[in-house]
């Protein structure tokens, strides 16, 4: 158990690294932003990131399945679709988290909510090599409250862009 949380962290990092390591790349002017978590002490900061370890983690295990689905074209994707053609629904994809798109992670959420039983069988077959991107109850219980709070941002701004771009 514990080195699936160790691993599991290891994950984090390497995403977090990637996000790094992109973010570098925007000329953006954050002047305006305001770190709240600055304002913490030592340790209000390491409880606050200990609060937080299990969000992040169920995330990276969804991006990283995302991301295992659409690019292992030869034993994942053919997988992934005879799973959607077991319950009868149209093969979609799970969408990923871009961070340059707003709502990104919401509709990635959002999709995986909804096809959880997808999700839960394709990360449940062994010989696929994705046991390590299966959500417990406990991550699927935190990612529906994340959806609930990200929702209420999300209307607003599809709202917004419909506005400015039509649909």
């Amino acid at each position: 158990m514990s080195d699936d949380l160790e691993n599991n962290k290891e994950m984090v990092a390497r995403e977090q690294d990637v996000d790094t390591d992109m973010s570098d790349d925007l000329d953006d002017d954050d002047s305006e932003w305001v770190d709240e978590a600055s304002g913490l002490t030592a340790a209000e900061q390491e409880a606050l990131e200990e609060h937080i370890q299990p969000i992040k983690l169920a995330l990276v295990k969804l991006c990283k399945l995302a991301y295992k689905v659409i690019h292992s074209t030869t034993k994942v994707l053919p997988a992934w679709k005879e799973i959607f053609k077991q319950f009868n629904k149209g093969i979609t994809l799970l969408p990923h988290d871009v961070v340059t798109r707003w709502n990104s992670t919401f509709d990635m959420l959002n999709y995986a909510l909804e096809h959880r039983k997808e999700i839960d069988m394709v990360t449940q077959q062994r010989d696929l090599d994705l046991r390590k991107f299966e959500l417990g109850d406990e991550e699927w219980d935190v990612l529906q409250e994340l959806c609930d709070v990200l929702k209420v941002c999300s209307c607003p701004v599809s709202r917004q862009f419909e506005a400015n771009h039509g649909n």
